[in-house]
């Protein structure tokens, strides 16, 4: 159930893509409160999920996965658009790092444009495990930087102490009591992946950003056939509700890519459309998931 993969590059994109259109407009003032909003990323998830959308079964966030599940590593890739053009790139990688143990990795880079003048990147790692079928955040952060401008927040999770505890970006510290169902955001789109997987309508989710805690829910909107850098293929869509109710999120899952997101669009309350595409993807450990060409740097 490599679903992870997907989730993770989603996040990633859009808050690369959010810096850069609000950039393009010439507010960088804007630019880093928009995304303080948007790059909400540990993640709190008690999950509602149902394949009935009159009857909802109650999931935590850390129930997601069945005892067998195996996640592999791969590498992967992703073109970044804003309302048609291309400004960058993205990459993510899932390593194995102990016998329950995962690392995610996570790059953006602005190339065109704005963007790219202003040298807009983004990085995020997420440690977590799985331990009999449960999902376990242990450590998360993430970096930005402009041109003239970087933020850094992190976040750690003790479950010893049943403490999560956030430094933000300004150096603010805080704290919460662990209740079981936290995870961080790139988690919460590993639950995404598995709800498409499992057909569930709908799901919803607390997201704790660097400074508060915000919620938002994704439903099943429609089945969409699109050509691919993996070919032709048969998709899930879920559109999803951001906190601020102008923003929305629409992401397509596909079964031949183990339900990574192969497309992810956002819209934002001026018009502007993100929009991530999945390039290239790589697993010396799952053969049946490789497509188009990873390029090395």
């Amino acid at each position: 159930m490599k679903p992870i993969k997907s989730n993770n590059y989603l996040s990633l994109y859009l808050r690369c893509a959010l810096a850069t259109s609000l950039i393009a407009c010439g507010s960088l003032a804007v630019a880093q409160m928009a995304e303080q909003q948007l790059t909400s990323i540990v993640a709190t998830a008690e999950v509602a999920a149902s394949t009935d959308e009159a009857t909802a079964a109650n999931l935590t966030g850390t129930d997601v996965f069945g005892p067998q599940t195996m996640l592999q590593p791969f590498i992967a890739q992703f073109d970044v658009s804003l309302n048609g053009k291309y400004i960058g790139h993205a990459e993510m990688e899932l390593a194995h790092t102990d016998n329950n143990s995962f690392e995610v990795r996570l790059f953006s880079k602005a190339t065109k444009g704005a963007a790219g003048f202003a040298r807009a990147r983004s990085r995020e790692l997420a440690r977590f495990s799985i331990e009999n079928g449960q999902t376990r955040s242990h450590y998360y952060e993430k970096e930005e930087k402009l041109i003239f401008n970087k933020s850094h927040w992190h976040a750690d999770f003790d479950w010893q102490q049943d403490t999560l505890s956030v430094n933000g970006k300004k150096g603010d510290l805080w704290s919460k009591v662990l209740n079981g169902g936290e995870l961080d955001s790139l988690s919460m789109y590993l639950l995404l992946a598995d709800s498409a997987a499992k057909q569930r309508r709908w799901l919803t989710a607390k997201i704790v950003a660097a400074e508060s805690v915000e919620g938002f829910s994704y439903q099943i909107m429609d089945n969409e056939q699109l050509d691919t850098a993996c070919g032709q293929l048969d998709t899930r869509v879920y559109q999803g509700i951001l906190p601020d109710s102008y923003k929305k999120v629409w992401t397509w899952h596909a079964e031949e890519i183990d339900w990574l997101p192969i497309r992810v669009r956002k819209t934002r309350k001026r018009g502007d459309i993100l929009q991530l595409d999945l390039r290239a993807i790589e697993s010396s450990h799952s053969p049946t998931l490789n497509c188009g060409v990873i390029k090395r740097s």
